[in-house]
């Protein structure tokens, strides 16, 4: 009978420290990017050209890499949740760079109008119609 009884105590303490493990990464944040180095800088153009010119050679050198990207602002969306939403580019282009600020950033960018000339850390997730940047932080 005692055998019966640890077991089931060990098999309560592993359920248990699972549980915990599993509730902490689905509750875990990422980190910012502000102090994260950059895998790639380069300006918003290029950017652009690089996706637009060939896409599957673009998606294996920027997928899931933090870019550094200089640009002027086209225009700046907040959406119904509070989240800001930067598009890098020129106005004669089609595409443009989306880059998606960090929640914990969103003060950084309020006062951003079209015109200015900015520079954002994010990670690429790839091309819809823009090229996608997220978790992205304004570099000073």
């Amino acid at each position: 009978m005692k055998k019966k009884h640890v077991i089931l105590i060990i098999i309560l303490m592993l359920s248990a420290g699972a549980g915990y493990y599993g509730y902490k990464e689905f509750t875990r944040e990422h980190e910012s990017l502000n102090e994260t180095k950059a895998d790639i800088a380069m300006p918003s153009s290029e950017l652009i050209a690089a996706f637009t010119n060939d896409e599957n050679k673009a998606n294996a050198q920027f997928l899931d890499k933090i870019i550094s990207v200089r640009g002027v602002v086209k225009s700046v969306q907040k959406d119904d949740k509070g989240l800001y939403t930067v598009f890098l580019g020129s106005e004669g282009e089609m595409s443009s760079v989306s880059c998606q600020v960090d929640d914990k950033e969103s003060a950084t960018v309020q006062n951003l109008k079209p015109g200015d000339k900015v520079t954002f850390k994010g990670v690429c997730t790839g091309m819809l119609m823009d090229v996608v940047l997220i978790r992205c932080v304004l570099q000073k």
